[in-house]
């Protein structure tokens, strides 16, 4: 049985809580969940999330006056919406198209905690679901150290789904001790429980288990794509909640055949232990890039890298910090969508024109010039370093 909207309100922590609208939807499954203080990049909501939001900017009717609708369109289970930072009450024209969507809207105590709020949802999210296997006997141990593989444990590898027919990739996830921090089991625990969560929601067929002092994903290659970018997502969000973790992820190339799973785990690894010696504090690498990560290995790598930074991405972050403003985040958006700025401007929800005016501010204000082929080269590159170290 799923974890409802329902069974959300009858929580301790929510008796203080109230229900807005949609009351007749509290049966609908919070199959995730999605933090959002800024509403301005709904794009990536899915079917089942709810929706937690403080309200930045949720007084402004014009700039937010489809968001219910679009919210409903997209099938969330809900929206929580806590006031007291950024909005005294939910505005009556949110109230307004939650009731003509019949959208369950939930307004949440300013007492509570964002960590402590997701961490329990997730918590009975996952109850009843399988779990990581964290015990000494692994389905995978195996076919990874390349034994003679019995026919029970290779039909059980089937019945999970797992048939020749499908091309397979093996990922390896590690939570680590970053300088002098110290992590309590009950946050590796969470941190699993979120990866576990993610994987479920978007794959159907996956085997996550701990092998040695790691935690290896074997899953269908078709259903990685969107989740690499949702894991790179997830580790950033966990990484700034959690700054004693260091938290990788390596990914091989893929294969048809169970026979080569074993060479798949030594991709992984290799692509792992690469984001390892380059000091990484949290990030995502694929087999294939391997060769690009080894470059920031050399000497005085690391010098250069913080060079690069601070000449490029720091500027900007810094900028939107005291200005309000979302640059970095615009330029994410942009080069990750190949510069298209039809594809990007509705990623962000705003009008072409608006995105052509802004990048133009930035190149006013940075003296940078985005057409440029070698400047686009640097900035993407320095996009790409600042999320492994920042």
């Amino acid at each position: 049985m799923g974890f409802k909207i329902k069974n959300l309100l009858e929580l301790d922590m929510l008796r203080d809580s109230e229900v807005i609208c949609g009351n007749e939807h509290l049966d609908n499954e919070i199959i995730w969940i999605n933090m959002l203080e800024i509403l301005d990049e709904l794009n990536s909501l899915q079917v089942g999330e709810l929706l937690i939001t403080t309200g930045y900017n949720l007084d402004n009717e014009e700039l937010h006056k489809n968001l219910i609708y679009t919210l409903h369109k997209k099938k969330l289970a809900g929206l929580a919406i806590q006031p007291g930072y950024y909005i005294d009450k939910i505005p009556d024209y949110i109230k307004q198209q939650g009731e003509k969507y019949h959208f369950p809207i939930i307004q949440i105590p300013k007492k509570i905690t964002f960590s402590h709020f997701t961490r329990v949802i997730i918590k009975n999210i996952n109850n009843g679901k399988a779990k990581h296997n964290i015990g000494e006997e692994s389905l995978l141990a195996d076919f990874i150290e390349n034994k003679m593989i019995s026919e029970t444990k290779l039909n059980e590898l089937i019945e999970c789904g797992f048939n020749e027919p499908y091309s397979l990739t093996v990922m390896i996830f590690s939570i680590e001790q970053a300088d002098h921090g110290f992590i309590l089991e009950s946050d590796t625990e969470y941190i699993l429980d979120c990866f576990d969560s993610l994987l479920s929601k978007i794959a159907s067929n996956y085997l996550f288990e701990k092998y040695q002092d790691h935690h290896v994903i074997l899953i269908r290659t078709d259903m990685i794509s969107g989740f690499i970018y949702k894991m790179q997502e997830l580790i950033s969000t966990l990484s700034d909640s959690n700054p004693n973790f260091s938290m990788n992820l390596g990914i091989s190339s893929h294969t048809n055949t169970f026979s080569s799973i074993s060479k798949l785990y030594i991709e992984a690894m290799m692509s792992h232990d690469i984001l390892k010696t380059i000091q990484a504090k949290k990030g995502v690498c694929s087999y294939e890039h391997v060769s690009l990560f080894q470059m920031l290995g050399h000497d005085n790598a690391s010098e250069n890298i913080f060079r690069l930074l601070n000449e490029t991405i720091i500027p900007i972050m810094n900028y939107d910090a005291i200005h309000n403003c979302d640059y970095v985040e615009t330029l994410k958006i942009y080069f990750s969508n190949n510069y298209n700025l039809s594809v990007t401007s509705d990623k962000l929800f705003i009008h072409r024109h608006t995105l052509r005016y802004r990048l133009q501010k930035i190149e006013a204000i940075f003296n940078i010039d985005l057409k440029d082929a070698l400047t686009l080269f640097k900035y993407s590159i320095a996009l790409q370093l600042n999320n492994l170290y920042h």
